[in-house]
C-alpha cells in the first residue's frame, strides 16, 4: 500500500488494455472537471483514448481505488523536449488528496524516459 495516498489508493500503470477502465472513469467526471483538465470540450473517450494511450515514449499512471476502479489517470506526454503532465481526478475524489501526491511518484518513470 502506497503510505502517501490517502484511504487506500495507489498509484498503477495504465496502458492500451485498459482503455475500458480509463474510458469509463472519464464518462464518471463532470463536464467542469474535463474541461479544467483539457482547457476544451471532449468528445467521447473512444474517439481519443486508443490513440493517447498508444502514444510513443509516453507514460501512463492512475490513481485506484481499493476495489481496483481507476478515480485518476494521469499521462506523462513528450513534447518538444518536455514533457505534458495531464491528469484527471474523478469529481466524487476531488479535494480529497486523489491527485496531490502522484506528480512526485512519477520522477522515477519521468526520469526512466528521459524527462526530469
Amino acid at each position: 500500500m502506497d503510505r502517501d495516498m490517502p484511504q487506500g489508493l495507489r498509484i498503477v500503470r495504465v496502458d492500451q488494455d485498459d482503455e475500458p477502465r480509463v474510458a469509463a472513469l472519464h464518462r464518471r467526471c463532470s463536464v467542469a472537471a474535463r474541461w479544467h483538465r483539457c482547457h476544451r470540450a471532449m468528445g467521447d473517450p473512444d474517439t481519443f483514448l486508443g490513440p493517447l494511450l498508444s502514444r510513443p515514449h509516453s507514460v501512463h499512471l492512475a490513481v485506484a481505488d481499493p476495489r481496483e476502479r481507476l478515480v485518476a489517470p494521469g499521462h506523462l506526454l513528450p513534447d518538444d523536449g518536455d514533457a505534458e503532465a495531464a491528469p484527471l481526478v474523478e469529481d466524487t475524489w476531488q479535494n480529497r488528496g486523489a491527485g496531490h501526491p502522484a506528480p512526485g511518484r512519477t520522477r522515477p518513470v519521468r526520469r526512466r524516459v528521459g524527462r526530469t
